[in-house]
């Protein structure tokens, strides 16, 4: 075993160590702030940002089998329960995870001793999901947070994202699942018949991210839109002062906005490594996966969208109640020709 491995193994047990002490203790859901958005779309950035706060905790992907190993396979991927299911089980499962009675396996955050120290006194959770959206709905009945975030990033920003790093929310270095996300629909009792038909007919790669793109954000926004804060990732890259400044003041924590701003113009940890020099050019972090997504790419990933009345054109995108047309110098910067 080469040096590296083992220090991967001394730093997973330590952290490990430190969480089993910071969960040491009764957290209060109603306090809880949760982000969800796809995978790929900037919720990890997102998080950090806010765990600028002291009083967050962070937990990174709840419902994911290699930090939770509680998470039973019948909920791996990206599951969907209807609102009004009983499921007492999973209810109980997640409630530990939420107040931080179940153990994280491994922590992918990474420590030094200012968060070492954070993480011991911190008094709030702050949770982050990819694979939650379309479980959103029914934690909405079933748990009580005091705000969720849920992040709104171009498609094609998403989806050429996930392309080029091979992620896609199924687990790392998973295939896309199709008969899986068939499954998923066939719960979702209250689409179409006619999109359910679509659905079933994507066939390359790009149309089915598409499809779990529009399913990811369809369930919330359709089935629990009047708990979620939308979050707009291209308004907070382009001008995160005022952004961020409503959003701290929100959570009560205007004097550590600062910290929070000098945080949001550095890169993410799950940020590809040769991009991050590239990420202080605003403009082009949101406009780059035109360089990556050939033309036939793209159509094929509005042709998808407008199944879920998601549409992207040269006048910015909306999601369905959505307008969001942000401009640079004046010109328009979400353009598919």
């Amino acid at each position: 075993m080469d040096i590296k491995r083992i220090l991967y193994y001394i730093r997973r047990h330590f952290y490990r160590a430190i969480d089993h002490i910071a969960f040491n203790k009764v957290f209060d859901l109603s306090n809880t702030v949760a982000v969800f958005g796809p995978q790929r779309s900037g919720t990890t950035w997102f998080i950090e940002v806010l765990n600028m706060i002291p009083e967050f905790l962070s937990i990174f992907e709840p419902l994911n089998v290699l930090y939770f190993k509680e998470i039973s396979p019948r909920y791996e991927g990206r599951p969907y329960i209807n609102p009004d299911t009983e499921d007492n089980e999973y209810k109980a499962l997640i409630s530990r995870i939420f107040v931080g009675k179940s153990k994280v396996y491994d922590p992918i955050i990474r420590m030094n001793l200012y968060d070492i120290f954070k993480r011991l006194k911190a008094n709030r959770l702050l949770l982050k999901f990819v694979r939650g959206n379309r479980l959103l709905p029914w934690m909405s009945k079933n748990f009580t947070f005091s705000t969720n975030y849920f992040i709104i990033r171009h498609p094609c920003s998403v989806i050429s994202s996930q392309i080029q790093l091979g992620k896609y929310g199924y687990g790392f270095g998973a295939d896309v699942p199709k008969e899986e996300i068939l499954k998923e629909v066939a719960k979702m009792d209250f689409l179409e018949n006619e999109l359910v038909e679509k659905i079933q007919t994507v066939s390359c790669l790009e149309e089915i991210l598409a499809v779990m793109y529009g399913l990811d954000y369809i369930v919330p926004l359709k089935l629990a839109s009047e708990i979620i804060t939308p979050v707009h990732y291209e308004a907070l890259v382009l001008d995160p002062e005022p952004h961020f400044s409503e959003i701290f003041h929100n959570l009560g924590a205007d004097k550590y906005l600062k910290a929070g701003i000098a945080r949001a113009k550095t890169p993410s940890q799950t940020t590809n490594k040769t991009e991050k020099n590239s990420l202080t050019d605003a403009e082009y972090q949101i406009r780059k996966w035109k360089d990556r997504l050939t033309t036939e790419q793209i159509q094929d990933i509005a042709r998808v969208l407008e199944w879920f009345d998601i549409k992207f054109s040269v006048d910015g995108y909306r999601i369905m109640d959505y307008e969001i047309n942000y401009r640079i110098n004046g010109n328009i910067i979400f353009e598919n020709e």
